[in-house]
Parts: C-alpha cells; structure tokens; sequence
C-alpha cells in the first residue's frame, strides 16, 4: 500500500463524510418541516373539523384532512429513516472496494460498498453501493480475477483488477490493504478473535461466499440450510430478511416475514442486527407462543423446556422409555396421517351437535346442523362448513328476535302486578331477548362446540377406532402402554402433555379452522433440527402460501426423542421439487483447537451433514479438569470464571444440563462469584457471567464456557453426546470442563492431543 494509496483514500473518506453530513442536515431540515406540519394538522384536525359529523359534506371533509394528514405522516417517517440510515453510515460509510471492468470497457469502476446507498447529490454519482445490490454480490463471490453478476437485465461479466477491505472507525480509516482472496483472511480473523457481547451483531463485512450464496437465493420455495455449530446460520437468516426487504422493498414489509425462533431470550439476541442494518425487525414468535394463543389458556399446556426438564433430569426408567417411545411417535409423519384420516372421519360422520335453544326453546335443531354440515356443505372444508353454518343460524337468530321479543312482553302483560307502562315493558323486553341472544351469538363463535381434548381423548381410549385409522402406519412396539399412558394422562385433568399438544393443535385447525396469517409471505426458521414431521405438517398448513427458509444443525438436536435425522421429512412434507438443501461446511465461532475438539466429541463418523472446516484461528486448547470430590467442583468453576474475566473476557457461560442443576449450582456459587442465573426463555442475557441449562445456551456464543460436571453419570446416551457437543460449541475463545467422577464416554473416547488434561487433589 503506497502513500498516494493512503492520501487517495483519506481525501475520498473526507468527501464522503461530506456528503453525508450535508445530505443529512438537509433531511433534519425537512424532517423538523414535515414534523411541524403533522402537528399543525392534527391541531387543525381537532380545532376546525366538527367532532361530530351530521351531513355527507362534514364526512367527506374528515376524510379528506385524515387522509392529508396521513400522507404527511408517511413522509415526515420516509425522512426521519433516511436521516437514521445517513447517521449509521458516518461512523463507518463502507467497508469494501472492488475496482471492476466491464467486458468491452477499458477501463475499471472503483465500486465501494456498504450497510446502504449514497448517490452524490450534486452529480448523481454512486459513491456508495448497498451491500444488497446485484453489483455487490461479486464482492463476496469473487476473488480477483474474471467475475460476473446477475443484473436486472441479465448477466454482467467482466474482471475483478483489485479488491480492497477496509477498517473505518468513528469516521477514520483504522487500516486498509489490498487481497486477492475471498472476503474474509486478515479482516475476518480480525472480527472472530472479538469478544463476544450480549446482543448478536451483523456480519456484512465479512460475508463469505457460501453464505452469500444463501443469503440471495430466490430460486427456490423452500431452502434449507444444513451448517455445523459457528457456521453462522442465524446471522444468514437475518442478512436474508434485509436483503428481500431490499431486493422486494415496494412489495415486501417487515410484518410479511415471520421468524420463527426457539424462545424470546433468543429473539433479544438478535434484535440489533436487523435495525443496525436499516430495516425493521419483522414478526417473531415461537410455534408454542401460537399454540398459546390458539387455546387462549383454556386449558394448561406443558412447555418444551419443562418436558425437557422431566427427560433430562432423573436416570432413564421404564416409565421414562414408555413416554419417550410415546413423545417419538406422535411427532411422526405416520401419527400425522392417523390424525388427517381421524379428521375426514370426524368431518363425515362423527361429530355431534347440539340444539340451539333460547329460553329452552328450540331455534336451530341439532338435525339441522348435522345435514348441513354432512351434506349440504360436504364438499367444503370443516372450518369453512362451520362458517357456513354459523351465518346461517345468525340468520336464524335475527328472524327470531322480534316474534322472542313480543312473546316476553306479551308474558309481562298477563302478569298480575303492576311492571310499568307500555313502552317500559317493550323496552324491557327487548333488553332481556337481547341479553339471551347475544349470549347465543357469542357461543356462535366457537361453533363447532366441540373439545377437542375430549375428541383427542377417545381417539386414544377407544382401540378399535385407533386400530382403524392406524391400519398399514408403522406402530410402537408398545403402543397399548403408550395409550394407557395417554388416556391417564390425558383424563387427570392436568397440564397437556407437550407432545400432546400439537396433536391438539392439529386438530383444532383442521376441524375448527386457525387465526389468519396469509399476511406472512415468508417464514425464517431457525433449529430446524428442533421441529418434529407433525410440527412441520402444521407449519406448513398455517402458511400454505408462504416461501420458506430453515436453518438447522442435525448434530445438535436437543430432544432425545423428536426432532430430524435428516431433512426427508422436510421434502416430503413441502414438496421435493420445490425444496433445496443447502450445506455449509465452514464453522467461524471457536478457535482451531475448541472446534476440533467438539468435533471429536460429537465422532466425525457418526456426524450428519457432511465434513466441517475450520478457520485457522488459535487459542488455548480445551482443558478437563479432574477433581477429587464433588463439593470441590464450586471452587475451581469460580477461580476459572474469574480467570476468564480477568484476561480480558466479558461474557462467560456456566453451561448445565437442566434448569433444576443451574439453579442448584447458582445457589451455591454465589458465595464464591457473581453470576446471574437464566433457567426461562424469557430473560434477556447480559455481559458478564451466567448460569444457564444447555437447551437455552443452544443458538448463543460466549467468550468462554464451563461445564461444572461432564461425569458419566450425567452425559450418558446418545442424545446426550449432542448435547455435549452443542455446549462445547458455544465457546470462543476458552473451554473447560470439570468432572468429579468417570468422563463421560464421549470424552473418554476423545485423542489426549486434543485437550489439556488437569487433576486437581484435594488440599
């Protein structure tokens, strides 16, 4: 890099810098403008236009003043955004520079790109390129060299003669240099040896080019990303959000994407990367916070975290294997179709109504109801039959009230005392008809008046009609022990279990219908691995219109009973022709040594999704602490924690098993450090250190992790050996694991190269 490089750049920054702040004080100008005019209209709104009005003229005035009003609203937010956007580039306008030649051109674009847009006001000249354009896409696909990139009017070839990254801070180039390679080398090491925070951060500057490749995929409905631990799924996921708010920003909002996530402590993380970006975060809930909403807690339903708790806690037992085997079977594909013919026999013949009385007078016979549901509207859906039917007994309803009406009045006149004059005895009547009949309509709404808990119920109870409907599926060995199990459970009036409620779930949408979402065109789904066939079947009916993306690791699959082995189910369920498996293979979290020792764990050999590389970055080899007791464990994890801070690290992560061990281990470490203690999904992380079950550490990174016990006694099948490589995974920078017994088999197994061995005895 020469010094005319150098005074190039510092002189380009400065005028970029320039332009931005005059473009930005020309907006604040507009902004204060437009925010004066919204306040004068609403004041003249309230001032000059009748309250209430009492002609057509008065109306169309209102309509009118709310619709100037609205328009000046939008532009007053229009430029409030932009001058936010030209804010965030200040800091850092741009981070990378290609310099491209165009096929028949003979000299090169100097193309600089950042977090968005700046064209020059004066001369119309792009001195920024978002990092979302088509032209920007050769900047992470390409290393110098021939390049091409797909523009609006087809493809664009030509040659990549230099790319340049850049390091700018607070307005000033920190460094720059020149590399023929793919993003990432000197600026990525750079970026992955950072400590980590509490808050996810986005990854733009070091987007790598099969990230990239997902990242601007529209070619497929579905697209589903296979990735090891760190090979930096959710960061793609939100990169994909910006980028087709951007591609698609005159047809696409943030509320027409949903991101389904695995719980609000997860969505806290994420929450700056989208804003940081320009954009709005979109819709994000968890596929339990809808099955929430769909009872609307008329009945208690067990959570995944309590199951989990239930499964993970105690030693695995006869019982424990009974529900397992249950919990495997009615996630499947094959107890989804048993519950779809359940439906279609239920929709043909075997639901039963109720009259529709008022005053125990019939007003719509259950014989009524039952041939327009089983014949007259048999070729509609059940949702829409119940609809249907619904309208037509409100129908029924208004035509009863005024002769219901006049026969209260006419019984209020045969009586023997005095009640009021005429019209106090017909305004009376009316009242009370109105009162019964509106309590009728609002039990209108959840027509049909079925329980679906009861339905659900007697599929289980009753072996015949099960047998019916599950004639050629393949059963559990024990499934007489799993009905039993069910119906008991079921029948004692409890909290559902939680794999009882999506078949609930189901149930209620097949045969009742389920709230709207068609405003949701498109679906992120992160820990895909997560979600069971029968999750993925009611998914799929909730956004029957929607594209989708998922984003999984089968090799940290949390549940040791449900979720994926492998994305069959996805294809089957979605449509082969209309899905695509893609497969990162980079992982970019952990330090050479953390990564391969994980990967030792979780057995190369047995591992899904094909071989994993890592980025070359070292550090500190794992280190296994033996200790001679138990109780000596709490002591050592608080030295190490405060070891770890005090070189300079700022979030450590004591990572247990279960919610009930963190608890435990919090109480007593409190004497010894300060820790904060996250066993729900709901609290939000902080700098500093936690103490946290793995299942909710799954998703996050931490500049150091410790798992306080990794004895044979707690991480013992196979699904805990998944476990135990997701815990691991979380680690940046340091690892280290205690035990007061026996290793778990997994780390037994593991090459002593891999780690530092340590054996504390006591004093």
């Amino acid at each position: 890099m020469t010094e005319d490089d150098w005074s190039y750049e510092m002189q380009r920054l400065d005028v970029v810098l320039r332009e931005i702040r005059r473009q930005s004080d020309q907006l604040g100008a507009k902004s204060d403008h437009r925010r004066g005019d919204v306040v004068e209209s609403r004041r003249q709104m309230y001032d000059e236009l009748p309250h209430f009005p009492v002609s057509f003229e008065a109306v169309v005035e209102i309509a009118q003043s709310v619709e100037q009003m609205g328009r000046r609203e939008r532009e007053y937010m229009f430029s409030s955004e932009l001058r936010e956007r030209l804010e965030r580039l200040l800091a850092s306008p741009y981070f990378g520079r290609m310099d491209f030649r165009e096929a028949g051109e003979s000299a090169a674009e100097p193309i600089y790109i950042g977090l968005s847009s700046l064209i020059a006001g004066d001369s119309g000249e792009p001195l920024i390129y978002d990092w979302r354009a088509p032209v920007s896409s050769m900047y992470y696909d390409y290393a110098t060299g021939p390049a091409q990139y797909q523009a609006p009017g087809g493809v664009i070839r030509g040659e990549i003669e230099r790319k340049r990254q850049y390091k700018i801070r607070d307005g000033r180039i920190e460094y720059m240099f020149d590399t023929g390679l793919h993003i990432g080398d000197d600026l990525l090491a750079e970026m992955l040896g950072r400590n980590a925070d509490a808050k996810m951060h986005n990854i733009v500057t070091t987007i790598q080019r099969e990230q990239n490749r997902v990242i601007r995929d529209e070619q497929h409905r579905v697209l589903v990303v296979q990735g090891p631990a760190g090979s930096g799924k959710t960061s793609i996921a939100l990169q994909r959000i910006a980028y087709l708010l951007y591609r698609h920003r005159r047809s696409l909002a943030a509320h027409n994407i949903l991101f389904l996530t695995p719980n609000r402590l997860f969505q806290d993380y994420i929450s700056l990367v989208l804003p940081e970006l320009g954009e709005r975060n979109t819709l994000q809930t968890t596929l339990e916070e809808y099955a929430d909403s769909l009872f609307r807690g008329e009945i208690p339903l067990e959570g995944l975290h309590a199951q989990l708790e239930s499964l993970y806690g105690v030693a695995e037992s006869p019982q424990q294997r009974l529900r397992g085997e249950g919990i495997r079977y009615k996630g499947s594909a094959a107890f989804a179709r048993v519950l779809e013919r359940y439906v279609d026999w239920l929709s043909r013949g075997g639901l039963r109504f109720e009259d529709i009385k008022v005053d125990r007078k019939t007003l719509f016979a259950k014989e009524e109801t039952e041939h327009l549901f089983y014949q007259q509207y048999a070729h509609l859906p059940a949702p829409r039959r119940f609809a249907a039917i619904r309208l037509r007994i409100a129908e029924a309803l208004d035509a009863a009230e005024g002769p219901l009406v006049q026969q209260v009045y006419q019984k209020l006149l045969r009586s023997d005392r005095y009640l009021g004059e005429e019209h106090e005895l017909r305004a009376y009547s009316e009242a009370v008809m109105r009162r019964k009949l509106r309590a009728v309509r609002d039990r209108l709404r959840d027509l049909p008046a079925v329980d679906v808990v009861q339905l659900y119920t007697r599929l289980w109870e009753d072996e015949a009609l099960f047998n019916r409907f599950a004639e050629g599926l393949p059963l559990p060995a024990d499934i007489r022990g799993i009905r039993a199990w069910t119906v008991e459970r079921l029948q004692a009036g409890r909290e559902i279990p939680h794999e009882d409620v999506w078949p609930l779930v189901f149930l209620k949408g097949a045969l009742q219908g389920a709230p709207s979402l068609t405003a949701v065109r498109h679906v992120m789904i992160d820990e895909a691995q997560d979600y069971s066939p029968l999750q993925y079947e009611i998914i799929r009916q909730l956004f029957p219109h929607s594209r989708f993306t998922l984003l999984g690791d089968l090799n940290q699959s949390i549940h040791p009973y449900t979720g994926l082995t492998d994305y069959r189910t996805v294809l089957d369920v979605f449509g082969e022709s209309e899905t695509q498996v893609v497969r990162l293979h980079q992982t970019y979290r952990s330090t050479a040594e953390i990564a391969r020792f994980a990967a030792a764990v979780l057995a190369a050999g047995q591992a899904a999704g094909g071989d994993v590389r890592t980025v070359e970055r070292p550090g500190p080899k794992p280190k296994l602490v033996r200790v001679s007791h138990t109780g000596a464990v709490v002591a050592e994890v608080a030295a190490a924690v405060e070891q770890m801070l005090a070189d300079g690290l700022r979030t450590v992560a004591i990572i247990c098993k279960t919610a009930a061990e963190s608890a435990a281990l919090h109480e007593v470490l409190a004497t010894f450090t300060k820790a904060r203690l996250v066993v729900t999904g709901d609290q939000p992380l902080t700098v500093g250190t936690v103490v946290i079950p793995v299942y909710l550490a799954k998703g996050l990174e931490f500049d150091g992790v410790i798992l306080p016990d990794v004895s044979a006694q707690v991480y013992q099948t196979e699904a805990d050996r998944r476990l135990l490589y997701t815990a691991c995974a979380r680690a940046l920078h340091r690892l280290v694991l205690y035990t007061a017994g026996e290793w778990a088999p997994w780390i037994a197994q593991v090459s002593p190269d891999l780690y530092e061995a340590c054996v504390i005895s006591p004093k």
